[in-house]
């Protein structure tokens, strides 16, 4: 059986050890979490990596702003008054607010030698920039891939399907149960009362799956990388939906109860957490640690350990093709 992991707390998450390492440490609550703390260890929370990536929603959930209100908060309160002063700078020579961090780091290079001495240099700001890339856990770069979409680094991928942004709270669970009838569609089976749903593209292919009466209804899986409210998730995204009235004949599911149904019908999105299936199993132990050891106790999950998003996938793609 599973043990969970417990890292020392004398011995930083990769993430918080590159933070620090360019000077722009995360803010105490984060780190916590990423860390592994104990308090982030309970049932419903289930790990300090599920319990960060659920922090995050709350920002990606937010309009984008680098202010000290907003998307500034997850650094810690020196590395924010670094970054004020820079933003101050870049907002003078653009005569607006920058837009991230990529803007801001645009307009710093314009000042060339004018540019006024400062703690924080364009160096630094590139560093954060890149910061994924010298990461070696797929977790890692995972978390820190959301850390710099919601901050502005960089540009967003073409590949990126555009989801609207829905602003109010949604009644959708992110506890550790979230994944378990997902993880059973994905293995061919689903009970008696639940649907699910196909939600597509513009192309007609598959975006993510949504359950309805099995937990919580209207919860849905990414199944590849989708931009919302400026910030790129990862596929394996546990997001939530809402909608009033499905319009008449849509294709029906061919082998479960359920439709094949496009994005627009859905009035919006909200980003929830980053859910196992995100990080492969090879690294899924080590990333979800206690979350994962949750799953595999009691009423046990099926296959949490080694079921991959392709597999899940593969599943949404057969309720078209065997349709037609």
């Amino acid at each position: 059986m599973l043990t969970a992991i417990s890292p020392s707390h004398d011995t930083p998450h990769e993430v918080v050890d590159a933070f620090q390492s360019i000077g722009l440490p995360l803010n105490r609550k984060l780190e916590a979490m990423l860390n592994e703390h104990p308090e982030h260890q309970r049932p419903r929370r289930g790990c300090g990596f599920t319990q960060a990536s659920r922090l995050l929603a709350e920002y990606i959930n937010q309009p984008r702003s680098l202010t000290p209100n907003g998307d500034l908060q997850l650094f810690s309160e020196q590395a924010q008054k670094q970054l004020l002063r820079v933003i101050a700078i870049g907002t003078a020579v653009l005569s607006r607010p920058p837009t991230g961090v990529s803007d801001l780091r645009h307009a710093l290079e314009e000042c060339g030698d004018n540019l006024p001495t400062i703690q924080l240099d364009i160096n630094q700001l590139f560093s954060l920039e890149t910061l994924e890339s010298q990461l070696q856990l797929e977790e890692s770069r995972l978390i820190v891939g959301l850390i710099l979409s919601l901050l502005g680094c960089g540009t967003k991928q073409s590949t990126s399907v555009e989801l609207n942004h829905f602003p109010d709270s949604l009644a959708i669970g992110t506890c550790p149960e979230a994944e378990r009838y997902f993880l059973e569609f994905a293995g061919g089976y689903l009970r008696r009362q639940g649907i699910i749903n196909i939600l597509t593209d513009n192309h007609n292919r598959p975006v993510a799956v949504e359950k309805i009466n099995v937990g919580d209804s209207h919860s849905c899986i990414t199944l590849r990388d989708v931009c919302l409210n400026g910030t790129r998730l990862p596929a394996g995204s546990l997001i939530g939906t809402t909608y009033n009235v499905l319009p008449i004949h849509l294709p029906q599911c061919a082998e479960f109860a359920g439709v094949w149904m496009p994005l627009s019908v859905c009035e919006g999105f909200r980003f929830l957490r980053l859910t196992t299936l995100a990080v492969s199993p090879e690294n899924r132990t080590r990333a979800f640690s206690n979350h994962l050891k949750q799953q595999l106790e009691g009423s046990p999950f099926f296959d949490p350990l080694n079921t991959r998003l392709a597999e899940l996938e593969h599943i949404a793609k057969r309720q078209y093709q065997k349709a037609q």
